[in-house]
């Protein structure tokens, strides 16, 4: 059977990376289209040729999704679609806002191989109420089966050419991002994962890890097959499972030996993990700081963080020079221009290389969203056309400080870069001149990737292009 999926943003999707591999693995063909890339409309072929075809979506994407739905079934209208991604699973009642057959409200490679099946065996007409974690329309109404186990065993190995053998731009670019597992443990209530643990409860293990060995050849053959001159590893929490990663970094310095960053929970970091990174060729290490208030980073947003087991991490990575990358949020609820600014200065005192900052973007039914609506910067729910396209937008919230609040954000990457600015711009934060500070935060996200990935110039300016179009 082939397979096209088809996503918006001009990235790598991990989990159509994994579901081709699984699916070729099972004899199937896959195929992927990036709208902001090649408009699918106008991919007749591509379409046609189809069995049925997957639409990857994040939740800012609803809008996105619902339009693209519609220009690929006036050109194919009996091909049937399906809907994966984050975004199904925390809201799969969303089937019913669009012209897709079918949903998958779990992990999409054992429920869409299934569907594979069916629909080799029986044409359209398969039986759907076998499917566990399917939801597809019956008479007229949504129904949804039952959620299938988690997948205990990541062992098979992704496949990057769905993306590598059309995408020219997103195969030459010299840092290659990967995954080791899945799931995080912590319940930060802003994150999709505090959900996927209510979700998945008692449906096997939510935290797994992708055998060292399967890992590792992932990676070998990604640079094998296409280079990769740095590496990325994107997970959460990426040395939770210390055994993991002590039998990881050691195959990695024998077999790969190739510099990278990775993201860590500050009090995951001691001495002795932090030499074992650095000698494996860690450079940057990125850690959720989300704000310098210690009062809203625990009580409103759930994180569990001290600043000073904050200051501990970063001292750890200081004394075995691997630079650190924090990732910060501002327009919090309850929070105030001081609090954005003590946001700044906490960095500063942190020894910060690279602030990455955005607007905090609330998902409909989050704790966030909650917090909230309780605080008055919400006066009612969201509904998914209120969100903005992307974390580089304004916010959501209206309340009197959030025009500086967004300044804050955008002069946060040259205080933390530059200490000697911040006196000059905080001077400014209450100017009304959006456009200003809009060229300020892009000017600030293209060097701090630039630097902190140590990537080329010509890679940093693919990697901003593409960001820049994909909002």
């Amino acid at each position: 059977m082939n397979v096209l999926f088809i996503q918006k943003q001009a990235f790598p999707y991990f989990g159509v990376m994994s579901m081709a591999g699984y699916l070729q693995g099972a004899g199937h063909t896959c195929d992927c289209l990036i709208d902001n890339l090649d408009p699918v409309h106008k991919k007749v072929e591509e379409l046609c040729r189809a069995d049925i075809i997957g639409i990857s979506v994040l939740s800012s994407e609803h809008c996105w999704m619902i339009d693209c739905i519609e220009r690929v079934k006036r050109v194919v209208p009996d091909t049937p679609v399906i809907i994966g991604g984050v975004h199904a699973i925390l809201y799969p009642e969303i089937l019913g806002q669009t012209k897709a057959d079918l949903l998958c409200a779990g992990e999409g490679e054992t429920i869409l191989s299934q569907v594979l099946n069916g629909l080799s065996e029986a044409g359209r007409d398969f039986d759907r109420t076998r499917i566990p974690g399917l939801v597809y329309r019956e008479n007229g109404k949504i129904k949804k089966n039952r959620l299938p186990a988690l997948i205990q065993d990541l062992d098979w190995l992704e496949d990057r050419d769905v993306y590598y053998r059309r995408y020219k731009i997103l195969r030459v670019e010299g840092q290659k991002q990967f995954l080791s597992g899945r799931g995080c443990p912590y319940r930060c209530n802003f994150c999709f994962n505090d959900r996927f643990q209510e979700i998945f409860q008692g449906l096997g293990r939510y935290v797994r890890k992708k055998p060292v060995d399967v890992f590792i050849e992932e990676i070998k053959r990604t640079e094998a097959t296409y280079g990769a001159r740095v590496l990325f590893f994107s997970d959460d929490t990426f040395s939770l499972d210390r055994r993991w990663l002590t039998g990881f970094l050691r195959r990695y310095r024998e077999e790969i030996d190739k510099p990278f960053m990775c993201v860590v929970r500050a009090d995951h970091i001691n001495e002795e993990i932090a030499r074992d990174l650095a000698a494996s060729g860690c450079h940057t290490i990125s850690m959720g700081v989300e704000t310098g208030n210690e009062t809203i980073r625990n009580a409103t947003l759930n994180k569990g963080l001290s600043d000073e087991t904050l200051r501990r991490a970063a001292g750890c990575l200081r004394k075995n020079n691997i630079r650190l990358q924090t990732s910060n949020m501002f327009g919090i609820p309850g929070e105030t221009v001081e609090d954005a600014l003590q946001t700044i200065r906490f960095n500063i005192e942190l020894g910060t290389s690279f602030a990455f900052a955005a607007m905090l973007l609330p998902l409909p039914g989050t704790g966030i969203e909650k917090a909230a609506l309780k605080l008055g910067w919400l006066d009612k729910p969201l509904a998914f056309a209120d969100l903005p396209q992307s974390f580089f937008s304004g916010s959501v919230f209206q309340v009197p400080e959030i025009d500086t609040l967004e300044n804050v954000k955008d002069i946060a990457y040259w205080c933390v870069a530059y200490p000697g600015l911040y006196k000059i711009l905080t001077r400014i934060i209450r100017l009304r001149c959006r456009l200003f500070f809009e060229l300020l935060n892009k000017a600030g996200l293209f060097f701090r990737y630039q630097r902190e990935r140590k990537m080329s110039l010509v890679d940093a300016a693919r990697m901003f292009w593409r960001y820049r179009s994909s909002r």
